[in-house]
């Protein structure tokens, strides 16, 4: 009631001057204290309250969690490989120096078509011009020379000794016949001295047995005893003869140990005449082989591309002199990659590379896999350049490949995923894949990293759709791009 009075005197007051209105307002405040004092204190909470429901925020009403756009990897198609590749370009010869030299004269220059065996470079020993592998082919030459020349009387020297170890063999043989003949004739002279030899004996005996005296017998023992001396003799020369027709005996095996001696020494003396004649050949065309290396040639029909020294320029082995461009090869243009053991084993054999020329990509597949290491402990792959694409690239040149490791289907074997999709604790490794337009997490064990791909040992199965994007969290909506 007060404060509806209070409002009712208020549009009175507000028609008076201020000066009225003061005292008006005083005079009331003075005769109803409690009711003004009331009137105040429901201004000020009607004061609160409209200031409460200005200044509360409004409401704001949740919007539903937007559909994040996300690029998938299917586990199921073979992951490719980053990898370096090196080209190596056919008919293109690097003419390097086989020795060291100075450039005595360059007789090409860039541009000029030159044939197979052309002399592109002269190299000498010295700055005078001088060439020591040139001396040393010419002394080799004229020792080669020597050795011909004396080659086939050195050969009938050595028949001529071994014709005379024959013939002394057949001598000593023809000596041992002829002894065999005088052996026998010795035994029968022996026998028949014997026989006779017996008889005297005899006769001798009835002599003294019948008592005839000993000065008559004399003569026959005289007889008796020369006959037994002559006998001794030819039984000496009996066993002499003997000694020398047996062969067994020491001096057949002499003659015979002498013979086949002489004749292996002999041998041996002709193979090492034969064998220096073939060495002192080598060593011939060795020296021609030095000195050709002082004078660089075209190993084929082509085109000098560049030369890169100049007269009076000291080289030392390995120093490139030339290129040249075959004008006709036959061999292809090969692009060779290196990659681990794992790679070589898994690549990927019904699906094509990527090879990558002048930023284009071709679709290559490999025609062959090393089967062992070629370079350290890397295994290498070998793709056809097409021939139609080969000025895209330049010998030496590297490019990109992307290598499809593992088989169409990898749900069975060790999937590969791009290492960027992976998310690491300090524990344990996650994923994000695709089920049901809905990213879920997928705990994983990782193996060996290939490139930008990493081996999951276990937590996938054929058919998960890895997300890729990073702005993913678990629980988020997506939906592919």
């Amino acid at each position: 009631m007060a404060g509806q009075y209070f409002l009712n005197n208020l549009s009175i007051f507000t028609k008076l001057p201020y000066r009225k209105i003061y005292k008006r307002l005083t005079s009331f405040i003075k005769e109803r204290p409690f009711g003004s004092f009331f009137i105040v204190l429901g201004l000020l909470s009607l004061t609160i309250i409209v200031g409460h429901a200005l200044t509360q925020p409004k409401q704001q009403l949740t919007p539903p969690p937007a559909t994040k756009s996300v690029e998938l990897y299917s586990i199921g198609k073979a992951p490719k490989v980053t990898f370096q590749a090196k080209i190596e370009k056919a008919g293109v010869i690097k003419i390097v120096a086989q020795t060291s030299g100075i450039v005595q004269d360059v007789n090409v220059t860039d541009g000029d078509k030159v044939i197979k065996g052309k002399q592109l470079i002269t190299l000498s020993s010295n700055y005078q011009g001088g060439n020591v592998t040139e001396v040393q082919a010419q002394i080799a030459k004229a020792q080669y020379k020597s050795v011909q020349d004396n080659f086939s009387q050195q050969q009938d020297t050595i028949n001529k000794q071994k014709n005379i170890a024959n013939l002394t063999l057949n001598n000593f043989n023809d000596q041992q016949t002829i002894a065999t003949q005088s052996a026998n004739q010795t035994i029968n002279l022996i026998n028949t001295n014997q026989s006779l030899l017996d008889t005297l004996n005899q006769q001798l005996t009835t002599a003294q047995n019948t008592g005839a005296s000993a000065s008559s017998t004399i003569p026959q023992q005289t007889q008796i005893n020369q006959l037994q001396s002559a006998q001794n003799q030819l039984k000496q020369q009996l066993s002499n003869l003997q000694v020398q027709t047996d062969s067994s005996k020491a001096p057949g095996q002499i003659a015979q140990t002498q013979h086949d001696l002489t004749i292996e020494q002999l041998t041996i003396q002709e193979k090492s005449l034969e064998l220096n004649k073939e060495v002192t050949g080598l060593q011939t065309q060795l020296a021609e082989v030095n000195a050709d290396s002082m004078l660089p040639s075209s190993p084929v029909d082509g085109i000098i591309e560049r030369i890169f020294v100049h007269v009076g320029q000291s080289v030392t082995p390995g120093t490139q002199l030339a290129t040249i461009t075959a004008t006709s090869d036959n061999l292809q243009t090969i692009a060779i990659v290196d990659v681990p053991q794992q790679i070589a084993q898994n690549v990927s054999r019904l699906e094509t590379s990527d090879i990558y020329l002048n930023g284009k990509a071709y679709q290559i597949k490999p025609f062959y896999v090393s089967s062992d290491a070629t370079n350290g402990m890397l295994y290498s792959i070998f793709y056809t350049i097409p021939t139609d694409d080969t000025n895209l690239v330049t010998d030496g040149q590297y490019v990109n490949a992307d290598i499809p490791v593992g088989s169409p289907s990898t749900g069975s074997t060790v999937p590969f995923v791009p290492i960027d999709a992976i998310y690491q604790t300090q524990d344990e490794n996650y994923l994000l894949v695709d089920e049901k337009n809905k990213a879920i997490t997928r705990k994983v064990t990782l193996g060996n990293i290939f490139g930008n791909f990493i081996e999951i040992t276990n937590g996938l199965k054929s058919g998960d759709q890895i997300i890729l994007n990073r702005n993913v969290v678990s629980g988020d909506k997506v939906t592919i791009n």
